[in-house]
């Protein structure tokens, strides 16, 4: 069997039979063969879902959006799927997704999905500095739907539960959320797509995740533990797990004429009809005094000659990259793997962790094959962004595969040893055969040799 024939790609794909009232056209599971064009097509009954959305889910892991189209709009891709997928669209209620040159990596299932109108877009900045015992921070924010009346603003911090900082349900009107103080936090709403939050009086606890929200339906605060699957890197909707959807516990509080109404409790739903929708969030970090903003210091680390393989029984090894020595902990992590954005195999830390000099040290971690590994001409990438409060710089450090060693089995070898192995054995079956048949030979010439000397 030759080389070109072993390697298979497993690719399996089911769609969601019945959505509610909408009927989807299921499509059976497919097994391909490496570096082929795979098209996976989905249709549904219901022409009044304009938008179609495409998702992957690896090895029962939470599913990943790869993109999604409006009617016949030109689609939308997250991250970099575009480079490995497709998506088509011959109408409102038939699409396809295309896999460019199917791989072992694309094993997976993968979901189509359908909606009258995908998501709002929640457009906030990232990250933004600011120092104690300055007067005021300003964060900013903005949505695309004039539909979507009520706007609100929550705070995360140090990984706790979101907590609804103050929300407001038209243009220039405002409320703030016991046990927030309005004298510390203020919203503004000059038009009905845009808001901002007032911080004032800055101090090292004000340092947190504040999220950006709007919604249909008049609500004050949900439990958000719940919510935040990511469908876009600008639109996060406040979906539920079963897909149908969401119980979420709401509290209302007010104050009126000096005096604090007693905080109620409330149930409420979060549906796909009228979900609320999120921004990424904008980090913000108070600078603590005396500390100066320090980029990172990147180094990429070789893998261990130690390394085992994995349970697959595939030689595996792992790059380290380690960034250290920066202040504030704004920053992400991303590989090239000759000279191609990869996030396969990609483990990064969740958060940066603070040494005791009052800087922050963050790792990532990449696996790669054998072979990748044991070719000289292959550069492995590591770049660290970081946010220094202007602008985003970009801090990163390379290493080279290593020259296979002696003793080291890579996959060329292992195949070159098979193929010696079953050539050998084949050779060995046909001298076999050949002996026999010449034995077999031998035997019946003896038989007649004995019959002619009786006779």
């Amino acid at each position: 069997m030759s080389s070109s024939m072993q390697t298979f790609g497993f690719l399996f794909i089911c769609f969601y039979c019945q959505v509610n009232a909408v009927v989807f056209q299921q499509f059976p599971p497919q097994i391909v063969k490496e570096d082929t064009v795979v098209q996976i097509k989905c249709s549904h009954n219901d022409n009044t879902l304009l938008s179609m959305l495409w998702y992957q889910q690896k090895d029962n892991m939470s599913m990943t959006l790869i993109g999604y189209g409006y009617g016949t709009s030109p689609p939308n891709y997250e991250d970099e799927f575009d480079k490995e997928f497709e998506l088509t669209r011959e109408d409102t209620v038939t699409g396809a997704l295309v896999v460019r040159k199917a791989k072992l990596s694309h094993s997976a299932v993968y979901f189509c999905a359908a909606s009258s109108t995908f998501c709002v877009k929640i457009t906030q900045p990232p990250f933004i500095f600011s120092r104690e015992g300055d007067s005021a921070v300003t964060l900013q924010c903005e949505q695309d739907d004039d539909q979507y009346y009520n706007m609100y603003w929550y705070i995360q911090s140090g990984g706790a539960n979101m907590q609804l900082v103050t929300y407001s349900t038209s243009k220039d009107t405002a409320s703030t959320e016991a046990p927030f103080n309005k004298s510390s936090y203020t919203m503004f709403r000059p038009e009905m797509l845009q808001s901002s939050l007032q911080i004032k009086s800055m101090e090292a606890g004000d340092s947190a995740v504040y999220y950006c929200a709007s919604t249909v339906t008049e609500i004050a605060a949900v439990r958000l533990e719940l919510l935040h699957p990511s469908v876009s890197p600008t639109c996060t909707a406040a979906l539920s797990h079963t897909h149908t959807e969401m119980e979420a516990e709401i509290w209302r509080s007010g104050v009126g004429e000096g005096e604090r109404r007693e905080a109620k409790r409330h149930e409420n739903t979060v549906t796909y009809t009228e979900p609320a929708y999120f921004g990424q969030g904008t980090k913000l970090t108070v600078l603590e005094e005396n500390l100066q903003i320090t980029p990172p210091t990147v180094k990429v680390l070789p893998p261990s000659e130690k390394e085992c393989k994995n349970k697959r029984g595939n030689a595996e090894k792992t790059i380290v990259c380690l960034a250290s020595g920066f202040y504030p902990d704004h920053v992400s992590v991303s590989w090239q793997v000759g000279g191609e954005d990869v996030t396969t195999g990609v483990a990064t830390d969740n958060a940066a962790l603070r040494r005791k000099n009052k800087t922050y040290t963050i790792t990532s971690r990449l696996r790669v094959s054998a072979k990748e590994w044991y070719n000289p001409d292959t550069e492995f990438k590591c770049t660290v962004s970081f946010y220094n409060g202007t602008d985003t710089e970009y801090n990163s450090d390379s290493i080279s595969g290593d020259k296979a060693k002696e003793g080291v089995l890579t996959r060329e070898k292992y195949l070159k040893i098979t193929q010696t192995a079953k050539l050998s054995y084949g050779v060995f079956i046909v001298k076999s055969m050949v002996y026999g048949v010449f034995v077999a030979f031998l035997v019946w010439k003896l038989r007649n040799s004995s019959g002619k000397r009786n006779h």
